[in-house]
């Protein structure tokens, strides 16, 4: 059940003749998508394994063993389709961006805890990470993981150098040194996690911001938008809770939302209803509230809920898209939101979950069954029941 979207939900869907082609592919590809009668089939007490492979295979699922496998291969699929079929391959850039701090931030974590005995003078590269770590780490980063990780080492290990030719983007290579200068000053994991969260937002606004962007800037900046406020709101407070401070909080805050750092600190302070007006026109205003009222278990998770049914709807306004960066994007982000609901059914299945004590555990969307957790695109009106 989705409510009409206020103001800032009204940005016309851009159109761009490059896109067409694409934008036809996505058309016949989007017949896959899975529903919510897949969905409560997929969770169903009565589902076998095999009837779960069926419904995979009925999506558009690569061939494999498991459950599992063939839902990450489908990511990988998702992620080359995106940047075969994205203009200059900048809308991917900025899509898939994450992923590569993601794992500079697991190699980081290299710095803190001791190397794996069983590696230890074997293995070479990111075989020689700890087991824990090297699970971590996103194979399908559009910075390849090894490469990443060798020149993460070479610089470490060469602090005073420049190091180049590894195959590492210029803005990347900065952020690197960036963090092990950090670390070399302050060896503290949880800095050196949210200077990696900073950097991120911050490469990505870059990219929104510059005009070779083109025709992606706008659903670029959406995305960006959603969840550089839910990022923020969260640490707004967390930071009142612990009662940490205007300081730090404007330390920790990240940029390309509707309230920057420097802004979120005066907030600190502020009145709630301050905050709800400096929120109004966001993507997702509703959030402040929430994020006010972050006291309990069940509040923390419907905000949870709340920033999924956010992107959700993003990817459900551009799906329609005549054609243009705004139908490519939310292909891959309704196509990526799934692939984290079925991640989220095959961990709970495991688990002895099914039925709709399984289905309860997944973000909002328009393709649950009736009855599961809805809330419209501010995150404000509840339909249907929270889990737990």
């Amino acid at each position: 059940m989705k409510t009409r979207p206020r103001s800032g939900w009204r940005r016309p869907r851009v159109s761009d003749p490059a896109y067409a082609h694409a934008t036809g592919r996505l058309r016949v590809i989007d017949a896959w998508r899975m529903g919510p009668e897949d969905f409560a089939n997929f969770a169903s007490t009565r589902g076998t394994t095999s009837q779960r492979h069926q419904i995979l295979t009925e999506a558009g699922y690569p061939e494999a063993p498991h459950l599992e496998e063939r839902v990450l291969a489908g990511r990988r699929q998702i992620d080359g389709l995106l940047c075969e079929l994205t203009r200059d391959g900048v809308l991917a850039r900025g899509l898939l961006l994450e992923r590569d701090y993601h794992n500079l931030k697991v190699y980081m974590k290299t710095l803190t805890v001791p190397a794996s005995p069983a590696a230890a003078g074997t293995a070479a590269g990111l075989e020689s990470l700890p087991p824990d770590l090297y699970d971590l780490v996103m194979h399908d980063a559009p910075t390849a993981a090894a490469r990443l990780y060798e020149h993460f080492r070479r610089q470490q290990e060469r602090p005073d150098e420049l190091v180049k030719n590894t195959g590492v983007s210029e803005a990347i290579a900065r952020d690197v040194r960036q963090l092990l200068a950090i670390w070399r000053r302050h060896p503290d994991p949880v800095m050196l996690e949210q200077t990696g969260d900073r950097l991120y937002f911050a490469a990505f606004a870059k990219l929104v911001e510059d005009p070779e962007t083109g025709t992606a800037a706008g659903f670029l900046s959406d995305y960006l938008s959603i969840r550089a406020d839910a990022a923020n709101l969260q640490m707004l407070a967390r930071t009142r809770a612990a009662a940490s401070g205007a300081s730090y909080l404007r330390r920790i805050a990240v940029v390309g939302g509707t309230v920057g750092p420097e802004g979120l600190a005066r907030l600190y302070d502020a009145d709630d209803e301050d905050v709800f007006a400096a929120y109004h026109g966001s993507l997702v205003s509703g959030l402040a509230r929430r994020a006010l009222n972050y006291d309990s278990r069940n509040a923390i998770w419907a905000y949870g809920l709340a920033v999924d049914q956010a992107l959700d709807f993003l990817a459900e306004t551009g799906r329609h898209a005549s054609f243009g960066p705004d139908a490519v994007g939310s292909f891959w982000l309704d196509r990526t939101l799934e692939i984290a609901s079925l991640r989220i059914l095959i961990a709970g299945l495991e688990q002895g979950y099914a039925g709709e004590e399984l289905l309860a555990m997944l973000p909002p969307s328009d393709r649950l069954p009736i009855g599961a957790v809805a809330l419209d695109p501010n995150g404000e009106t509840e339909v249907g029941r929270l889990p737990g």
